[in-house]
């Protein structure tokens, strides 16, 4: 008797284990009632042996007429259970018609290694139940409510406010600098050049003329050139001799006519005379006469330099006392 109780047992833990482990394919909803508009989730899970290649149904749009389908969601592998492993993937269902609906039957397999043929399973139908929204008849209907005006804010228009000032600011910069570039405005501010007295700018070019040392490093004819330039300008600014294209023999004529005194004439004649000889003659002073040359510039310059009557000075100092 013990051994046909044992017998018995065996077999039916060895019928279950083997009732589990069978492939299956089930498809159900979590509830079969909705209202119109409802949103419904469809679930699908297969369970297949381990190393073959599983096979869900494709689901269209419309899943049948009646019933319309939202979303399909990626499929979600499940635990391995008595060496079936498992997939699952839900779509979400609904339906804008009342009425009972009838899912059919979904079909899903598996390939197995070096077959061509899949393994089909099938799953049970699904009854759907729509119902329409239960409407209370005894209360009166309510026309639709008009749109209803929101109180006004700033900060609903300041987004369009700052971007009109800064289209605003484009424009008015564009015609700016459009302006500008035609001469019509300076946008730019103007530098003040502060000019120094004409004698003061003469004596301190000729000063940095002396320490570049240019007939020592054989630029004669520069060097010459360069004080004869000094004193155009000096001569354009303090006596309004426009000297700038004069030639010594002018600039001497010119110098004739202004009120200075013959010794410094008399030095810038030399010194004017000694620079046509180096310039066209060729002529190579020797260096005390390049250096008398720049003396007698500077002392052109400071004898020809008109004094500053000292006469309303005393007058002020007078009227102090």
């Amino acid at each position: 008797m013990k051994i046909f109780k044992f017998f018995l047992l065996s077999c039916l833990v060895t019928f279950g284990v083997v009732a589990i482990a069978q492939p299956s394919f089930k498809a159900s909803v979590d509830t079969n009632r909705l209202l119109i508009g409802q949103h419904r989730t469809l679930t699908m899970e297969l369970r297949y042996p381990k190393g073959c290649v599983p096979q869900l149904p494709i689901i269209s749009d419309t899943l049948m007429k009646g019933i319309t389908l939202l979303d399909v969601r990626k499929p979600d592998t499940l635990a391995a259970v008595n060496g079936m492993v498992g997939l699952k993937q839900q779509v979400v269902l609904t339906a804008f018609d009342s009425g009972s609906f009838v899912i059919p039957a979904l079909m899903a397999g598996y390939y197995e290694k070096d077959v061509p043929t899949p393994s089909v399973l099938m799953s049970e139908a699904i009854n759907l139940s729509v119902q329409t929204v239960a409407v209370d008849t005894t209360k009166a209907y309510r026309d639709i409510a008009g749109i209803e005006k929101m109180p006004w804010s700033i900060k609903d228009y300041l987004p369009y406010f700052l971007i009109g000032l800064l289209v605003i600011g484009l424009v008015v910069g564009l015609l700016l600098l459009i302006m500008h570039r035609r001469g019509a405005i300076n946008l730019l501010p103007e530098k003040r050049v502060v000019l120094l007295p004409p004698d003061q700018e003469a004596l301190n070019s000729l000063e940095t003329l002396r320490y570049r040392k240019l007939w020592q490093n054989g630029e004669v004819k520069l060097f010459y050139t360069e004080i004869i330039d000094i004193l155009r300008r000096y001569l354009l600014r303090q006596f309004n001799v426009q000297a700038a294209e004069m030639t010594s023999a002018e600039m001497l004529d010119a110098l004739s006519m202004v009120k200075i005194n013959s010794v410094a004439y008399e030095k810038i004649r030399s010194l004017f005379q000694i620079a046509d000889l180096v310039k066209f003659a060729k002529l190579m002073p020797s260096p005390l006469e390049n250096d008398t040359a720049l003396n007698h510039a500077v002392d052109f310059v400071k004898e020809s330099c008109p004094v500053q009557p000292l006469v309303e000075s005393e007058e002020k100092e007078k009227n102090k006392i």
